[in-house]
């Protein structure tokens, strides 16, 4: 069984083609091994982008759209 990683947006700001999405819990990291390498929302994969000061329930990513109502799935898998 695997267990997956999925939030919802509450919130988001976009800033210069960055989106900036609050998630509705904080990511659950607690090793090395929970280092998600990218994010899943409808049915797309978009790649993190570092924040200066990170929270547990906000992420950000390069996008368009609006993402408010949708669910973000936390994913490992290298998608390149």
């Amino acid at each position: 069984m695997v267990n997956r990683m999925i939030h919802k947006v509450i919130e988001q700001w976009n800033f210069n083609g960055i989106c900036v999405l609050r998630l509705d819990k904080g990511k659950v990291v607690s090793s090395p091994k929970d280092d998600y390498r990218s994010y899943r929302i409808d049915g797309v994969i978009y790649k993190p982008v570092s924040m200066s000061h990170p929270s547990d329930n906000f992420v950000a990513l390069k996008g368009t759209g609006n993402f408010v109502g949708k669910e973000v799935e936390f994913i490992k898998e290298d998608t390149q």
